[in-house]
């Protein structure tokens, strides 16, 4: 997988003794104007810190809000970045999305699944499930395919306890 990059080179000027503190803001803006506007916001550190300090607390307050643990947001981020370059690669043309649409599954949007066949993989399927939820409002959509592997018994507990996570979601 490549990585996108981006590399800029600053000199920067500190007397002996002395401390110094730089700050490098990266984003997206639509057009050129807008950019530059929201550049501004960050054109002293007294500003950046706060706004550092207040993204900090959204994402704090969304880990919770989600049930997750700051680790586990930190996964659910690096995971999107697979999930997104992964699925561009291994759904393409026209077959490969008519064999997911068979299942449901428009194949539009990035794709994960996970199986579900002991009770120890329920807890994956409920971390999954807050993860899909935190990306979903962040602005990522994607698909996840949960295979059920739990065996044809009526009464398996395993299965039920999918149906009731499934259902708290």
């Amino acid at each position: 997988v490549i990585n996108p990059v981006m590399a800029q080179k600053r000199t920067v000027q500190v007397q002996a003794g002395r401390r110094t503190s730089v700050c490098a803001v990266i984003g997206i803006a639509p057009d050129a104007a807008q950019a530059i506007s929201s550049a501004k916001a960050f054109d002293n550190i007294s500003a950046a810190k706060r706004a550092f300090s207040a993204a900090e607390s959204f994402a704090q307050a969304q880990a919770r809000y989600f049930g997750l643990e700051g680790k586990e947001v930190l996964d659910a981020f690096q995971y999107a970045s697979s999930l997104i370059y992964s699925t561009q690669k291994l759904i393409t043309g026209r077959a490969a999305r008519l064999k997911l649409f068979e299942h449901g599954v428009s194949g539009d949007n990035p794709v994960a699944m996970l199986t579900v066949q002991k009770d120890e993989d329920i807890e994956k399927l409920n971390t999954e499930l807050k993860r899909k939820a935190l990306l979903s409002r962040r602005g990522l959509t994607y698909d996840l395919i949960i295979a059920d592997m739990c065996g044809n018994a009526y009464l398996n507990p395993v299965r039920q306890k999918l149906q009731e996570s499934l259902s708290a979601y």
